[in-house]
Protein backbone atom coordinates (compact mmCIF):
# COMPACT_ATOMS: atom_id res chain seq x y z
CA UNK A 1 0.00 0.00 0.00
CA UNK A 2 1.20 3.49 -0.86
CA UNK A 3 2.27 5.57 2.15
CA UNK A 4 -0.42 8.20 2.70
CA UNK A 5 2.23 10.62 4.00
CA UNK A 6 3.71 10.81 0.51
CA UNK A 7 0.44 12.03 -1.00
CA UNK A 8 -1.65 15.18 -0.70
CA UNK A 9 -4.59 13.24 0.75
CA UNK A 10 -5.81 15.35 3.64
CA UNK A 11 -5.96 13.95 7.17
CA UNK A 12 -6.89 15.33 10.54
CA UNK A 13 -4.04 16.30 12.81
CA UNK A 14 -3.59 14.62 16.16
CA UNK A 15 -3.40 17.96 17.93
CA UNK A 16 -4.30 21.55 17.09
CA UNK A 17 -3.03 24.85 18.40
CA UNK A 18 -5.53 27.51 19.41
CA UNK A 19 -4.78 29.68 16.40
CA UNK A 20 -5.59 26.83 13.99
CA UNK A 21 -8.89 26.12 15.71
CA UNK A 22 -9.93 29.77 15.63
CA UNK A 23 -8.99 30.34 11.99
CA UNK A 24 -10.33 27.11 10.47
CA UNK A 25 -13.05 25.79 12.76
CA UNK A 26 -14.86 28.80 14.26
CA UNK A 27 -18.42 28.90 12.91
CA UNK A 28 -19.72 32.06 11.30
CA UNK A 29 -23.06 33.70 11.99
CA UNK A 30 -24.34 32.58 8.59
CA UNK A 31 -23.34 28.97 9.29
CA UNK A 32 -25.03 29.02 12.69
CA UNK A 33 -28.26 30.30 11.16
CA UNK A 34 -28.10 27.65 8.47
CA UNK A 35 -27.56 24.85 11.01
CA UNK A 36 -30.38 26.06 13.22
CA UNK A 37 -32.82 25.99 10.27
CA UNK A 38 -31.75 22.51 9.15
CA UNK A 39 -31.81 20.71 12.54
CA UNK A 40 -34.13 20.33 15.53
CA UNK A 41 -32.00 18.96 18.37
CA UNK A 42 -28.82 20.38 19.89
CA UNK A 43 -26.97 17.14 19.18
CA UNK A 44 -27.78 17.35 15.46
CA UNK A 45 -26.76 21.01 15.47
CA UNK A 46 -23.35 19.92 16.70
CA UNK A 47 -23.26 17.01 14.22
CA UNK A 48 -24.04 19.18 11.22
CA UNK A 49 -21.70 21.99 12.25
CA UNK A 50 -18.84 19.50 12.66
CA UNK A 51 -19.36 18.33 9.06
CA UNK A 52 -19.67 21.89 7.74
CA UNK A 53 -16.35 22.88 9.32
CA UNK A 54 -14.49 19.63 8.58
CA UNK A 55 -15.48 18.99 4.98
CA UNK A 56 -13.69 22.00 3.39
CA UNK A 57 -10.51 20.99 5.21
CA UNK A 58 -10.62 17.31 4.28
CA UNK A 59 -12.78 16.91 1.17
CA UNK A 60 -14.52 13.84 2.66
CA UNK A 61 -16.45 12.73 5.75
CA UNK A 62 -14.33 10.91 8.36
CA UNK A 63 -15.77 8.61 11.02
CA UNK A 64 -17.01 10.48 14.08
CA UNK A 65 -14.68 8.42 16.26
CA UNK A 66 -11.67 9.79 14.35
CA UNK A 67 -12.44 13.46 15.06
CA UNK A 68 -10.12 14.84 17.79
CA UNK A 69 -11.84 15.88 21.01
CA UNK A 70 -10.27 19.41 21.10
CA UNK A 71 -11.77 20.14 17.69
CA UNK A 72 -15.23 19.03 18.80
CA UNK A 73 -14.90 21.06 21.99
CA UNK A 74 -14.06 24.20 20.02
CA UNK A 75 -17.04 23.80 17.68
CA UNK A 76 -19.37 23.04 20.63
CA UNK A 77 -18.27 26.18 22.51
CA UNK A 78 -18.80 28.33 19.41
CA UNK A 79 -22.42 27.05 19.31
CA UNK A 80 -22.90 27.76 23.05
CA UNK A 81 -23.86 24.14 23.72
CA UNK A 82 -23.51 22.26 26.99
CA UNK A 83 -20.44 20.12 27.57
CA UNK A 84 -22.53 16.93 27.72
CA UNK A 85 -23.65 17.36 24.08
CA UNK A 86 -21.51 14.98 22.01
CA UNK A 87 -21.56 14.08 18.31
CA UNK A 88 -23.53 10.98 17.41
CA UNK A 89 -26.49 9.61 15.47
CA UNK A 90 -29.38 7.39 16.50
CA UNK A 91 -30.20 6.56 12.87
CA UNK A 92 -27.97 6.24 9.83
CA UNK A 93 -30.50 8.01 7.66
CA UNK A 94 -29.94 11.21 9.64
CA UNK A 95 -26.19 10.90 9.04
CA UNK A 96 -26.72 10.44 5.29
CA UNK A 97 -29.11 13.40 5.19
CA UNK A 98 -26.52 15.60 6.87
CA UNK A 99 -23.93 14.49 4.33
CA UNK A 100 -26.32 15.43 1.53
CA UNK A 101 -26.96 18.83 3.11
CA UNK A 102 -23.22 19.52 3.25
CA UNK A 103 -22.82 18.44 -0.39
CA UNK A 104 -25.48 20.92 -1.42
CA UNK A 105 -24.13 23.66 0.87
CA UNK A 106 -20.69 23.52 -0.77
CA UNK A 107 -21.91 22.45 -4.23
CA UNK A 108 -19.92 19.22 -4.07
CA UNK A 109 -20.74 16.11 -6.12
CA UNK A 110 -20.72 12.86 -4.07
CA UNK A 111 -18.13 10.27 -5.09
CA UNK A 112 -19.73 7.80 -7.47
CA UNK A 113 -19.48 6.38 -10.95
CA UNK A 114 -18.73 9.71 -12.66
CA UNK A 115 -16.06 10.62 -10.09
CA UNK A 116 -14.45 7.20 -10.49
CA UNK A 117 -14.38 7.72 -14.25
CA UNK A 118 -12.66 11.10 -13.76
CA UNK A 119 -10.05 9.51 -11.47
CA UNK A 120 -9.44 6.64 -13.92
CA UNK A 121 -8.91 8.96 -16.87
CA UNK A 122 -6.63 11.22 -14.84
CA UNK A 123 -4.42 8.34 -13.71
CA UNK A 124 -4.29 6.95 -17.26
CA UNK A 125 -3.03 10.33 -18.49
CA UNK A 126 -0.60 10.74 -15.60
CA UNK A 127 0.96 7.30 -15.97
CA UNK A 128 2.42 8.34 -19.33
CA UNK A 129 4.93 10.52 -17.49
CA UNK A 130 4.73 9.31 -13.87
CA UNK A 131 5.70 6.03 -12.26
CA UNK A 132 5.43 6.52 -8.51
CA UNK A 133 2.00 5.44 -7.15
CA UNK A 134 1.93 8.48 -4.85
CA UNK A 135 2.25 10.79 -7.86
CA UNK A 136 -0.62 9.01 -9.62
CA UNK A 137 -2.82 9.31 -6.53
CA UNK A 138 -1.94 13.01 -6.20
CA UNK A 139 -2.94 13.63 -9.83
CA UNK A 140 -6.32 11.96 -9.22
CA UNK A 141 -6.91 13.94 -6.00
CA UNK A 142 -6.06 17.22 -7.70
CA UNK A 143 -8.48 16.58 -10.57
CA UNK A 144 -11.31 15.42 -8.29
CA UNK A 145 -10.96 18.58 -6.19
CA UNK A 146 -10.80 20.74 -9.31
CA UNK A 147 -14.08 19.23 -10.59
CA UNK A 148 -15.68 19.57 -7.11
CA UNK A 149 -16.06 15.88 -6.35
CA UNK A 150 -16.02 14.39 -2.87
CA UNK A 151 -12.84 12.41 -2.21
CA UNK A 152 -13.19 8.66 -1.60
CA UNK A 153 -11.32 6.68 1.03
CA UNK A 154 -7.56 6.65 0.50
CA UNK A 155 -7.61 2.87 0.03
CA UNK A 156 -9.98 3.36 -2.94
CA UNK A 157 -7.51 5.68 -4.69
CA UNK A 158 -4.60 3.38 -3.82
CA UNK A 159 -6.33 0.33 -5.33
CA UNK A 160 -7.33 2.30 -8.42
CA UNK A 161 -3.77 3.53 -9.05
CA UNK A 162 -2.35 0.06 -8.39
CA UNK A 163 -4.71 -1.64 -10.82
CA UNK A 164 -4.00 0.86 -13.58
CA UNK A 165 -0.23 0.50 -13.06
CA UNK A 166 -0.57 -3.27 -13.28
CA UNK A 167 -2.67 -3.08 -16.44
CA UNK A 168 -0.48 -0.53 -18.23
CA UNK A 169 2.85 -2.06 -17.30
CA UNK A 170 1.54 -5.56 -17.95
CA UNK A 171 0.61 -4.48 -21.46
CA UNK A 172 4.06 -2.98 -21.99
CA UNK A 173 5.79 -6.12 -20.70
CA UNK A 174 3.70 -8.38 -22.94
CA UNK A 175 4.38 -6.17 -25.94
CA UNK A 176 8.14 -6.24 -25.28
CA UNK A 177 8.06 -10.00 -24.76
CA UNK A 178 6.48 -10.56 -28.17
CA UNK A 179 8.93 -8.24 -29.96
CA UNK A 180 12.20 -9.01 -28.22
CA UNK A 181 14.94 -10.49 -30.42
CA UNK A 182 17.60 -12.99 -29.27
CA UNK A 183 20.28 -10.27 -29.43
CA UNK A 184 18.20 -7.86 -27.33
CA UNK A 185 17.49 -10.63 -24.84
CA UNK A 186 21.23 -11.26 -24.52
CA UNK A 187 21.76 -7.55 -23.77
CA UNK A 188 19.13 -7.61 -21.02
CA UNK A 189 20.66 -10.72 -19.45
CA UNK A 190 24.07 -9.02 -19.45
CA UNK A 191 22.60 -6.02 -17.64
CA UNK A 192 21.42 -8.30 -14.84
CA UNK A 193 24.81 -9.97 -14.34
CA UNK A 194 26.32 -8.84 -11.03
CA UNK A 195 29.78 -10.21 -11.84
CA UNK A 196 31.22 -6.79 -12.70
CA UNK A 197 34.37 -5.14 -11.27
CA UNK A 198 32.06 -3.04 -9.04
CA UNK A 199 30.17 -6.16 -7.89
CA UNK A 200 26.98 -4.54 -9.02
CA UNK A 201 24.83 -5.23 -12.05
CA UNK A 202 24.80 -2.80 -14.91
CA UNK A 203 21.05 -2.52 -14.36
CA UNK A 204 21.68 -0.98 -10.93
CA UNK A 205 24.07 1.49 -12.59
CA UNK A 206 21.30 2.49 -14.98
CA UNK A 207 19.23 3.74 -12.03
CA UNK A 208 21.93 5.98 -10.55
CA UNK A 209 20.92 9.63 -10.17
CA UNK A 210 23.17 12.28 -11.75
CA UNK A 211 25.84 13.58 -9.32
CA UNK A 212 26.72 17.23 -8.74
CA UNK A 213 27.52 19.18 -11.95
CA UNK A 214 31.32 19.21 -11.77
CA UNK A 215 33.66 18.83 -14.74
CA UNK A 216 34.81 15.34 -13.69
CA UNK A 217 31.23 14.17 -13.14
CA UNK A 218 30.20 15.55 -16.52
CA UNK A 219 32.98 13.55 -18.20
CA UNK A 220 31.90 10.35 -16.45
CA UNK A 221 28.29 11.02 -17.42
CA UNK A 222 29.34 11.42 -21.06
CA UNK A 223 31.10 8.05 -20.84
CA UNK A 224 27.91 6.59 -19.40
CA UNK A 225 25.89 8.00 -22.30
CA UNK A 226 28.32 6.48 -24.82
CA UNK A 227 27.93 3.12 -23.09
CA UNK A 228 24.13 3.39 -23.26
CA UNK A 229 24.22 4.20 -26.98
CA UNK A 230 26.35 1.10 -27.60
CA UNK A 231 23.49 -1.05 -26.31
CA UNK A 232 21.54 -0.14 -29.44
CA UNK A 233 18.08 1.30 -29.98
CA UNK A 234 15.25 -0.20 -27.94
CA UNK A 235 12.57 1.81 -29.75
CA UNK A 236 11.30 -1.15 -31.85
CA UNK A 237 10.35 -2.92 -28.62
CA UNK A 238 7.97 -0.20 -27.42
CA UNK A 239 7.04 1.66 -30.63
CA UNK A 240 3.24 1.75 -30.88
CA UNK A 241 2.49 3.85 -33.95
CA UNK A 242 3.70 6.13 -36.72
CA UNK A 243 4.27 9.83 -36.10
CA UNK A 244 4.08 11.75 -39.37
CA UNK A 245 5.77 14.90 -38.09
CA UNK A 246 6.29 17.06 -35.02
CA UNK A 247 5.95 20.82 -35.17
CA UNK A 248 8.19 22.81 -32.83
CA UNK A 249 7.68 26.47 -31.90
CA UNK A 250 8.93 28.54 -29.03
CA UNK A 251 7.83 27.14 -25.65
CA UNK A 252 4.22 28.23 -25.10
CA UNK A 253 0.86 26.75 -24.29
CA UNK A 254 -1.06 25.78 -27.43
CA UNK A 255 -4.75 26.62 -27.04
CA UNK A 256 -6.36 25.44 -30.29
CA UNK A 257 -5.57 23.73 -33.59
CA UNK A 258 -7.75 23.69 -36.71
CA UNK A 259 -7.45 21.96 -40.09
CA UNK A 260 -8.02 23.85 -43.33
CA UNK A 261 -11.09 22.71 -45.33
CA UNK A 262 -8.93 20.80 -47.84
CA UNK A 263 -6.73 19.28 -45.13
CA UNK A 264 -3.51 20.69 -46.57
CA UNK A 265 -2.76 23.08 -43.69
CA UNK A 266 -3.02 23.20 -39.93
CA UNK A 267 -3.43 26.38 -37.87
CA UNK A 268 -2.45 26.66 -34.20
CA UNK A 269 -2.59 29.43 -31.60
CA UNK A 270 -1.35 29.91 -28.07
CA UNK A 271 -0.38 32.08 -25.16
CA UNK A 272 2.48 33.84 -26.97
CA UNK A 273 -0.04 35.76 -29.13
CA UNK A 274 1.00 34.20 -32.44
CA UNK A 275 -0.96 32.18 -34.99
CA UNK A 276 1.09 29.50 -36.78
CA UNK A 277 0.33 27.90 -40.16
CA UNK A 278 1.76 24.42 -40.79
CA UNK A 279 2.12 22.36 -43.96
CA UNK A 280 0.19 19.17 -43.20
CA UNK A 281 2.30 16.90 -45.42
CA UNK A 282 5.68 17.45 -43.77
CA UNK A 283 5.05 19.67 -40.74
CA UNK A 284 6.92 22.65 -42.17
CA UNK A 285 6.10 25.98 -40.52
CA UNK A 286 4.75 28.12 -43.34
CA UNK A 287 4.00 31.35 -41.49
CA UNK A 288 3.73 32.88 -38.05
CA UNK A 289 1.03 35.54 -38.00
CA UNK A 290 1.80 38.27 -35.47
CA UNK A 291 -0.43 41.09 -34.26
CA UNK A 292 -2.46 39.96 -31.27
CA UNK A 293 -1.77 41.92 -28.10
CA UNK A 294 -2.67 39.03 -25.76
CA UNK A 295 -3.19 35.29 -25.80
CA UNK A 296 -4.97 33.69 -28.76
CA UNK A 297 -7.66 31.26 -27.63
CA UNK A 298 -9.26 30.13 -30.90
CA UNK A 299 -8.74 29.85 -34.65
CA UNK A 300 -11.28 29.03 -37.38
CA UNK A 301 -10.93 28.67 -41.17
CA UNK A 302 -13.38 30.26 -43.58
CA UNK A 303 -15.42 27.75 -45.61
CA UNK A 304 -13.34 28.39 -48.75
CA UNK A 305 -10.03 28.17 -46.87
CA UNK A 306 -8.76 31.57 -48.03
CA UNK A 307 -9.14 33.34 -44.67
CA UNK A 308 -8.47 32.54 -41.06
CA UNK A 309 -10.16 34.06 -38.00
CA UNK A 310 -8.35 34.22 -34.69
CA UNK A 311 -9.64 35.43 -31.35
CA UNK A 312 -8.34 35.99 -27.85
CA UNK A 313 -7.49 38.95 -25.68
CA UNK A 314 -6.15 39.96 -22.32
CA UNK A 315 -6.85 42.21 -19.31
CA UNK A 316 -10.60 41.68 -19.57
CA UNK A 317 -11.03 42.68 -23.23
CA UNK A 318 -11.03 40.60 -26.39
CA UNK A 319 -9.97 41.00 -29.99
CA UNK A 320 -10.69 39.26 -33.30
CA UNK A 321 -8.50 39.28 -36.40
CA UNK A 322 -9.18 38.11 -39.96
CA UNK A 323 -6.10 36.98 -41.95
CA UNK A 324 -5.51 36.43 -45.66
CA UNK A 325 -3.87 32.99 -45.95
CA UNK A 326 -2.14 33.66 -49.28
CA UNK A 327 -0.33 36.83 -48.20
CA UNK A 328 -0.32 36.37 -44.42
CA UNK A 329 -1.62 39.91 -43.98
CA UNK A 330 -4.32 40.93 -41.53
CA UNK A 331 -7.43 42.05 -43.37
CA UNK A 332 -9.48 43.26 -40.43
CA UNK A 333 -9.27 43.63 -36.67
CA UNK A 334 -11.81 44.66 -34.05
CA UNK A 335 -12.25 44.53 -30.28
CA UNK A 336 -14.82 42.65 -28.27
CA UNK A 337 -15.62 44.66 -25.12
CA UNK A 338 -15.24 43.33 -21.59
CA UNK A 339 -14.55 39.67 -22.46
CA UNK A 340 -11.91 37.39 -23.99
CA UNK A 341 -12.88 35.54 -27.18
CA UNK A 342 -12.77 31.79 -26.45
CA UNK A 343 -14.46 30.23 -29.50
CA UNK A 344 -15.05 31.06 -33.18
CA UNK A 345 -16.93 29.57 -36.13
CA UNK A 346 -17.98 30.77 -39.60
CA UNK A 347 -21.35 30.78 -41.30
CA UNK A 348 -21.54 28.56 -44.43
CA UNK A 349 -21.49 31.65 -46.67
CA UNK A 350 -18.29 33.02 -45.11
CA UNK A 351 -19.91 36.41 -44.62
CA UNK A 352 -20.66 36.10 -40.89
CA UNK A 353 -18.39 35.05 -38.02
CA UNK A 354 -19.82 33.87 -34.69
CA UNK A 355 -17.79 34.33 -31.50
CA UNK A 356 -18.22 32.99 -27.97
CA UNK A 357 -16.68 34.88 -25.06
CA UNK A 358 -15.63 34.50 -21.46
CA UNK A 359 -18.74 36.44 -20.33
CA UNK A 360 -21.07 33.81 -21.82
CA UNK A 361 -22.17 35.98 -24.76
CA UNK A 362 -22.43 34.91 -28.41
CA UNK A 363 -22.00 37.53 -31.13
CA UNK A 364 -22.71 37.40 -34.86
CA UNK A 365 -20.21 39.64 -36.75
CA UNK A 366 -20.31 41.22 -40.20
CA UNK A 367 -16.94 40.19 -41.66
CA UNK A 368 -16.78 43.11 -44.09
CA UNK A 369 -16.96 45.81 -41.42
CA UNK A 370 -16.36 44.10 -38.06
CA UNK A 371 -19.86 45.11 -36.95
CA UNK A 372 -21.86 43.14 -34.37
CA UNK A 373 -25.15 42.07 -35.94
CA UNK A 374 -26.67 39.94 -33.15
CA UNK A 375 -25.87 39.60 -29.45
CA UNK A 376 -27.12 36.70 -27.34
CA UNK A 377 -26.50 35.79 -23.68
CA UNK A 378 -25.99 32.06 -24.03
CA UNK A 379 -24.22 30.71 -20.97
CA UNK A 380 -23.48 31.38 -17.32
CA UNK A 381 -19.70 31.32 -17.59
CA UNK A 382 -17.33 31.17 -20.54
CA UNK A 383 -18.33 29.76 -23.93
CA UNK A 384 -15.96 26.87 -24.66
CA UNK A 385 -16.90 25.72 -28.17
CA UNK A 386 -19.06 26.57 -31.19
CA UNK A 387 -20.07 24.18 -34.01
CA UNK A 388 -22.31 24.70 -37.04
CA UNK A 389 -24.54 21.86 -38.25
CA UNK A 390 -23.64 20.21 -41.59
CA UNK A 391 -26.72 21.74 -43.24
CA UNK A 392 -25.71 25.23 -42.11
CA UNK A 393 -29.04 25.87 -40.38
CA UNK A 394 -28.16 25.48 -36.70
CA UNK A 395 -25.39 26.42 -34.29
CA UNK A 396 -24.47 24.57 -31.09
CA UNK A 397 -22.63 26.21 -28.20
CA UNK A 398 -21.38 24.79 -24.91
CA UNK A 399 -19.85 26.45 -21.87
CA UNK A 400 -18.78 26.29 -18.26
CA UNK A 401 -22.41 25.87 -17.11
CA UNK A 402 -22.47 22.27 -18.44
CA UNK A 403 -25.28 22.91 -20.92
CA UNK A 404 -25.57 22.95 -24.71
CA UNK A 405 -27.53 25.66 -26.46
CA UNK A 406 -28.87 25.24 -30.01
CA UNK A 407 -29.45 28.34 -32.14
CA UNK A 408 -30.70 29.31 -35.55
CA UNK A 409 -27.41 30.01 -37.32
CA UNK A 410 -28.82 32.73 -39.55
CA UNK A 411 -31.04 34.72 -37.18
CA UNK A 412 -29.49 33.90 -33.79
CA UNK A 413 -32.85 32.72 -32.43
CA UNK A 414 -32.57 30.28 -29.52
CA UNK A 415 -34.03 26.88 -30.41
CA UNK A 416 -33.22 24.37 -27.68
CA UNK A 417 -31.35 23.72 -24.42
CA UNK A 418 -29.69 20.34 -23.84
CA UNK A 419 -28.79 19.45 -20.25
CA UNK A 420 -28.73 16.45 -17.97
CA UNK A 421 -31.20 16.60 -15.08
CA UNK A 422 -29.88 18.09 -11.85
CA UNK A 423 -30.97 17.02 -8.32
CA UNK A 424 -33.95 19.41 -8.15
CA UNK A 425 -34.59 19.91 -11.83
CA UNK A 426 -37.70 21.76 -12.93
CA UNK A 427 -39.02 22.71 -9.49
CA UNK A 428 -39.16 26.19 -11.01
CA UNK A 429 -39.52 28.11 -7.75
CA UNK A 430 -40.70 31.66 -8.34
CA UNK A 431 -40.43 34.89 -6.37
CA UNK A 432 -37.31 34.13 -4.36
CA UNK A 433 -36.34 37.02 -2.09
CA UNK A 434 -33.75 37.73 0.59
CA UNK A 435 -31.03 35.37 -0.65
CA UNK A 436 -27.40 36.25 -1.27
CA UNK A 437 -25.88 35.75 -4.71
CA UNK A 438 -23.91 32.77 -3.40
CA UNK A 439 -27.11 31.12 -2.15
CA UNK A 440 -28.85 31.81 -5.45
CA UNK A 441 -25.93 30.25 -7.33
CA UNK A 442 -26.23 27.12 -5.16
CA UNK A 443 -29.97 26.79 -5.87
CA UNK A 444 -29.44 27.50 -9.54
CA UNK A 445 -26.76 24.80 -9.82
CA UNK A 446 -29.18 22.29 -8.25
CA UNK A 447 -31.91 23.22 -10.76
CA UNK A 448 -34.30 24.67 -8.16
CA UNK A 449 -34.71 27.82 -10.20
CA UNK A 450 -32.75 29.60 -12.88
CA UNK A 451 -32.48 32.87 -14.67
CA UNK A 452 -33.38 32.79 -18.31
CA UNK A 453 -29.96 32.12 -19.93
CA UNK A 454 -31.03 33.39 -23.32
CA UNK A 455 -32.89 36.67 -22.96
CA UNK A 456 -34.30 38.09 -26.14
CA UNK A 457 -31.82 40.83 -26.96
CA UNK A 458 -32.42 43.09 -29.93
CA UNK A 459 -30.09 43.38 -32.86
CA UNK A 460 -27.18 45.71 -32.14
CA UNK A 461 -27.34 48.66 -34.50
Amino acid sequence: MTAIDRTIYRRMKRSYITKELIEAYTSTEEERRFVSTMTRTVQNQLNLMVWIKLFPCLGYFPALSEIPAPLVDHIRKALDLAADVVPGYDHDRTLYRHHQVVHEYYQIIPYGRDARRVALRTVLRAIRTMDNPADLINAAIDELIKQRYELPAFSTLDRLAGRIRALVYGRIFRMVATRITPSAQQIFETLLDAGTPLHRSYFSLLKLAPPSPTLSHLKSWQDRLSWLLQLGSMEPLVHTGTCLWVGHVQPTRIRRVAWSPDGSQLASCGDDGSVCLWQASDGRLQASLQGHSGIVMSVAWSPDGTRLASGGGGSGSGEISIWDIQSGKRLLRWNEPNAIVDALTWSPTGEVLISGSSDGNLRWWDIQHGKCLVLRQGHQGAVQSLRASPDGQRLASCGDDSIIQVWNLQSGEHLQTLRRDRPYERLNIKGIRGLSEAQKSTLRALGTFENDPVPDMPHVP
